[in-house]
């Protein structure tokens, strides 16, 4: 199921962000082998993981460093989305057709990790066209496994389908219209999409839907059995939470020590509006963190380095619609073409995510 990426690549010029940084050695890296990057966590020894939303891959880089891929995995058969022609019998004077296997789209969106497991999400969403795409409905782990000076990621425990039917038992949640949402294509104005999840000190799960809003504000979901989930628990949650963010929806989450960056976007995809906010887990007002300029780099997940990297924050730029060539980067064959950004920065606001001691 493993695969290890060697990828020949030539690497194009990239705009630089204009970050209010605290110092001048925050480049921009170019990751090769996927455009859709979405949920990312910080692995340590300098190293991230991360998920591709279109392709149903977990990989790892280098933090801070341009190139391939340190390691790939392809989880498909693990998420039980692998779709086998089924025999038919041969008709007489009828030759013999070639069986196709399909591979549904997981739409993994989001990432965090708790100890040595790391726990990811689909969208929970339609597909594109407004059809109901059972695939999306996953919440699943993996472990960090670390063998001769190589990290790879290993399935743990049997992805979890019912999350969502969970939820809409929950009277707690009935103002939501999370049916009415689920009833829509992703970026139909109000339709469901979850786009991010990170941990609290407790090792329960947040959980960020970037829509549908509720009168302006976005939701998020604390999961109370995130590890009881993945070994066929029914899911418990916790009281919802509300947030503003400015009519629009979370993107990204992460966390240290109990306090949370927030990546911020429209809810329906369609306007580039991103934003980043610091937020105390509690409050509905999180707080801006002011003096950033993405430019057109577009913010689709975020993670806390507080490790080899001093305190840093890692953001990750979702390129599937840049192009490259005549060709968006998603709908490129080759994916020794493919390519997404990312930024390790320090920010002034940001002093209370210290280094680990």
């Amino acid at each position: 199921m493993q695969m290890m990426l060697a990828f020949f690549f030539v690497f194009l010029v990239a705009p630089q962000l204009s970050f209010a940084i605290t110092s001048n050695d925050d480049p921009i890296s170019i990751h090769q082998g996927i455009c859709d990057a979405s949920g990312v966590v910080d692995l340590g020894e300098g190293e991230f993981a991360v998920a591709d939303d279109e392709l149903n891959m977990l990989l790892i880089y280098k933090t801070g460093k341009s190139g391939a891929p340190l390691y790939s995995v392809e989880i498909s058969e693990f998420l039980k989305v692998i779709k086998h022609p089924k025999s038919k019998k041969k008709k007489p004077g009828k030759g013999k057709k070639q069986k196709i296997t399909k591979i549904k789209e997981v739409d993994i969106e989001g990432a965090t990790r708790v100890g040595d497991s790391v726990f990811w999400i689909a969208s929970h969403g339609r597909r594109k066209s407004g059809k109901k795409a059972s695939e999306r409905m996953r919440i699943f782990a993996t472990s960090i496994l670390r063998r001769g000076g190589e990290t790879s990621l290993v399935a743990k425990g049997n992805p979890y389908n019912s999350l969502f039917e969970d939820l809409l038992e929950d009277k707690r949640y009935s103002k939501f219209a999370l049916l009415e949402a689920s009833e829509k294509s992703p970026k139909s104005p109000g339709g469901l999409n979850i786009e991010a999840i990170t941990d609290r000190p407790d090792g329960t799960l947040l959980i960020g839907f970037r829509s549908p809003l509720n009168a302006g504000n976005a939701l998020i979901v604390p999961l109370l059995n995130p590890s009881g989930v993945i070994q066929g628990e029914k899911a418990r949650f916790g009281d919802p939470l509300t947030i503003d963010l400015g009519d629009r929806g979370v993107r990204g989450l992460a966390s240290s020590g109990g306090e949370y960056l927030i990546v911020a976007n429209d809810p329906e995809g369609d306007s580039h509006r991103p934003g980043l906010f610091k937020w105390d887990g509690k409050s509905v007002q999180p707080i801006v963190v002011p003096d950033l300029q993405f430019g057109d780099f577009n913010p689709e997940a975020v993670a806390i380095l507080p490790d080899s990297l001093g305190g840093k924050v890692l953001m990750l730029s979702d390129d599937g619609s840049k192009e490259i060539g005549h060709d968006r980067c998603k709908d490129l064959q080759d994916l020794r073409l493919r390519r997404f950004r990312s930024v390790a920065f320090r920010h002034k606001e940001l002093g209370f995510f210290q280094p680990a001691s």
